[in-house]
């Protein structure tokens, strides 16, 4: 669907917050995952992952690790940033054991986990870095660290220059927010089959994206750091309908997750 004129209206909503507490004595929260049946997991600055059943010791360290449930039997945790090329997402068990590792690109900025694969992204420092994965600005990989996907590849060029932002969309989608074109796209994980929204230019830069049954919302663009915005794709129509702290997640079906230290919050606006 491409967008034409754009209606823009000023609705602020009650948002719905959830804060949860990790009991971390001595350590910090570096990296959270949520699922919407009340699992997460996090990884701390001394390594540990930490759930709402266990504490689990993990060996291998990572440079600006991200940490992703695949089920309540399985989790990964990715280096974002690596000097040479080398394993640096590892699969483990829900006991703390390695099941897999392979190389998924340096520059990661951010990673999903649908129906088993998972779909990495890439920041521009990536897309242009070395030799791998990362040049292909939004790859999707198989638990085996097989490549079954790379968007730029796929399009013969340079298309995702800088991937801002990704979400989970329904059971087998994700959607991105790729810079230069900041056009929002949505890629079924089944079929690689992909659909292109052109968005209103208000957009451009967001940070944090999620989905609802029929909007999309944006959070942090470019001219208004802390806006939310949704967007009614069908009639075009933008709305502010509320503002938030910078450094949020999208999570699926209108959530986004703020990170602390000690625990994170879940912002629910679906």
């Amino acid at each position: 669907m491409k967008a034409g004129s754009v209606r823009t209206k000023a609705l602020l909503i009650e948002m719905q917050e959830e804060q949860i507490y990790i009991n971390i004595e001595g350590e910090a929260a570096v990296d959270i995952d949520y699922t919407t049946d009340n699992y997460y997991v996090t990884i701390t600055d001394k390594g540990n992952v930490i759930t709402p059943y266990e504490k689990l010791e993990i060996e291998q360290s990572f440079d600006f690790p991200i940490i992703r449930t695949i089920d309540q039997e399985k989790f990964l945790v990715a280096g974002s940033r690596v000097k040479n090329p080398g394993d640096n997402c590892f699969i483990y068990d829900d006991k703390g054991n390695i099941l897999n590792k392979f190389f998924a690109g340096d520059g990661i900025q951010d990673i999903e986990v649908v129906k088993g694969k998972i779909i990495v992204s890439f920041f521009d420092e990536g897309v242009y870095g070395m030799r791998g994965p990362n040049n292909g600005g939004l790859v999707v990989f198989d638990q085996q660290g097989k490549i079954e996907f790379n968007f730029n590849e796929n399009h013969g060029g340079q298309i995702i220059s800088d991937c801002y932002c990704l979400c989970k969309h329904g059971p087998n989608r994700v959607l991105f927010f790729p810079y230069d074109s900041w056009t929002l796209t949505e890629l079924d994980i089944d079929n690689y089959e992909e659909k292109e929204y052109a968005t209103p230019g208000v957009f451009a830069g967001s940070s944090a994206l999620t989905s609802t049954k029929d909007s999309v919302i944006f959070h942090s663009p470019y001219s208004d750091q802390r806006a939310l915005l949704k967007w009614t794709i069908e009639n075009n129509k933008v709305e502010k309908i509320g503002e938030y702290t910078e450094g949020i997640r999208g999570l699926k079906n209108g959530k986004f997750l703020s990170k602390g230290e000690k625990g994170f919050t879940i912002i629910d606006i679906g």
